[in-house]
Parts: structure tokens; C-alpha cells; sequence
């Protein structure tokens, strides 16, 4: 059964390539917008929202707002109003649910009202990056709000990526790798923290081989090689990380936005 953040994920990478002309790869990651539209799509009397599943209407928030930001996207490159509508209409069911501190829950139902860092990462860089394509002017404080949480509950001292608030391990690389890519795409004044993050997880998560460890308990380390939860999530962070960097190096006084 395909879920919407693996869609979302593999969709905006070929939305990437197709900006390096990688072949028809627009027209795939199209495809893929459209499918979360045609299948992923709930309305309701309280909200629209994107589904996480087919054919399973529980709202998650994250995965609402990842699908979210590729239906802008998409109906940005594509010229498709429309899409762009339909994006901000079901980014609004996830923005009523942000709660006074800046939190947000995992999703709406039985047991869902936890927070922890990762999935907090991917509502913060989503919401920043639909407002930055769309000029929402609206999203600003929920964007300030939501980025302070994460950075104040979701991190400790030199760039301690926490599993949820208040807790320490397990140390998670995915937690990290989020971390380093939402500051730096933040930039300002995120970008220090993005920087300590990236130092924290090349000291505790790195392995001698270059690879980066999935997971650093109390008293042991899970050193299972995972391509997708690991080594490509660092390496993309990092990579926004250098990108963010040399954007302060050249223009010191605008800050850095990657």
C-alpha cells in the first residue's frame, strides 16, 4: 500500500532531477501529485487534509502537509491553480491543529497526540516551504511558532537531536539528519543550529567507514546500514547545510535561506 510521505519523498526527488531536465521526470512526479489528489484526498465538514493512506481517512499532520507541498509544487511547475488551491485549503486543517506552544500533534484520533522530532521537522520545513512559494503571508507566525518549538523542546545543548520532549535517547539519525535540513533551510539565525546538529551527528553517528549509524541507544549502538533512513537523509541535509553556508559567505548581510 503506498503511504503519502514515501510518495512525497520519491515525487519531489524527481520534481528535482526534471530541474536538471532528467528526462520525463516532471511528468512522473506530475503523476504522483495527482495521485495524492485523486486518492489521498478527504473532505469533511471540519477540513479537507490529505489521507496517509488509500482508503484510510485518519488524519497524520506531517503527511498532510508534505502532500500539501507537493500539490503547490506541482501546481506551480505545471501552471494549475487549481492545485495550488487545493494544497492551501488542506495545509489550514493542520494549522487550526498547532497548539499555544508551537507543538504539533502527530495526528487527530486515539493515541495520536504525541509529539516528537522528526515528523515536527517535516510539518516545519513543509510549512516554510509553501510559504515561500506562494507568498503566504498568513503562515508566517505559524512558521515562527512551529520552528521555535521544534528548536527549543526537540533539541538540547551542541545539537542534541531529542526522540520527543524532554527525552534524550534514543538518538535518532533521521531526528539529526531533519534537524540539519529544516535550520538550514530556515537559514538566519537557524543556521547555527543546523551547523551544531550536523557537528553533533558526524561525532556520535558517523561510522569510521563514512556511513552513518541508525540509531545511538543509552548503552548500545544499532549499526544496521539503512540507505533510506541514514546515509541519503544526512547526505541531503548536509548538502543544504553547505548550500546555506555559502549563501551567508556571500551574502553575510541578507543571511541564508537555502
Amino acid at each position: 500500500t503506498p503511504n503519502v510521505v514515501c510518495t512525497v519523498f520519491a515525487a519531489n526527488a524527481l520534481l528535482d532531477a526534471a530541474d536538471t531536465g532528467c528526462g520525463d521526470s516532471l511528468g512522473v512526479g506530475f503523476d504522483a501529485a495527482r495521485f495524492v489528489l485523486r486518492e489521498l484526498r478527504v473532505r469533511r465538514r471540519t477540513g479537507t487534509y490529505f489521507a496517509y493512506l488509500p482508503g484510510d481517512e485518519t488524519l497524520i499532520h506531517n503527511g498532510n502537509v508534505l502532500a500539501a507541498q507537493l500539490v503547490v509544487r506541482a501546481g506551480r511547475l505545471a501552471d494549475r491553480p487549481s492545485m495550488i488551491e487545493a494544497g492551501v485549503e488542506a495545509l489550514e486543517t493542520t494549522t487550526r491543529a498547532v497548539r499555544d506552544d508551537g507543538s504539533v500533534p502527530y495526528g487527530e484520533g486515539p493515541d495520536l497526540g504525541w509529539v516528537d522530532g522528526h515528523h515536527t521537522g517535516f510539518v516545519v520545513e513543509a510549512l516554510a516551504d509553501i510559504a515561500g512559494q506562494v507568498g503566504h503571508r498568513a503562515l508566517a507566525p505559524v512558521v515562527d511558532a512551529t520552528a521555535s518549538f521544534y528548536r527549543l523542546h526537540l533539541f538540547g545543548a551542541g545539537g542534541w537531536p531529542r526522540p520527543r520532549p524532554g527525552a534524550s535517547y534514543p538518538i535518532d539519525v533521521i531526528a539529526a539528519a531533519q534537524g540539519i535540513q529544516t535550520f538550514a533551510r530556515l537559514g538566519g539565525e537557524y543556521l547555527p543550529l543546523a551547523t551544531a546538529v550536523a557537528e553533533f551527528a558526524l561525532r556520535r553517528l558517523r561510522s569510521a567507514s563514512g556511513g552513518f549509524y541508525y540509531q545511538r541507544q543509552r548503552l548500545h549502538v544499532k549499526r544496521v546500514p539503512y540507505a533510506r533512513w541514514a546515509d541519503a537523509p544526512m547526505s541531503l541535509a548536509l548538502a543544504f547545510l553547505a548550500a546555506g553556508l555559502e549563501a551567508r559567505r556571500r551574502h553575510p548581510a541578507m543571511g541564508a535561506r537555502a
